[in-house]
């Protein structure tokens, strides 16, 4: 998708005229707590809009059904192999190594929403 134009986002806005140029099929949006607004325009809109949890993606429902509306049903299973074995090895690599010497690690979303802390879900593995 990173040749696509950048459309905005749920938190700081959308491009409605850009995405209704676009003509797309659906809209891909995260579920609430993000804002409903955006949800609601692009519906008035005509606009489907399908909302699944694209950032917990420890949540294995999410990811067949975002290849599935991807149209990429078969392959979601081989994805979710592929995350698995590499989250496998990095659990592996830290096990014995004791919190205090694991490297603080600062996740900053500076697209729309800022730093995330400990409990955000992407700081686990």
């Amino acid at each position: 998708m990173s040749d696509k134009p950048q459309v905005g986002n749920q938190w700081s806005g959308l491009n409605y005229e850009l995405i209704l140029e676009l003509n797309p099929d659906l809209v891909i949006a995260l579920p609430s707590p993000a804002p409903i607004e955006p949800v609601e325009k692009l519906e008035e809109l005509g606009i489907t809009v399908v909302c699944v949890d694209t950032i917990d993606f420890d949540k294995r429902a999410n990811v067949i059904m975002l290849f599935r509306i991807l149209g990429e049903k078969d392959r979601a299973r081989e994805y979710i192999e592929w995350r698995e074995g590499k989250l496998s090895i990095i659990r592996e690599r830290l096990k014995d190594v004791a919190e205090e010497d694991k490297p603080k690690v600062l996740f900053k979303d500076t697209a729309f929403r800022g730093v995330f802390g400990r409990d955000y879900v992407m700081s686990k593995t």
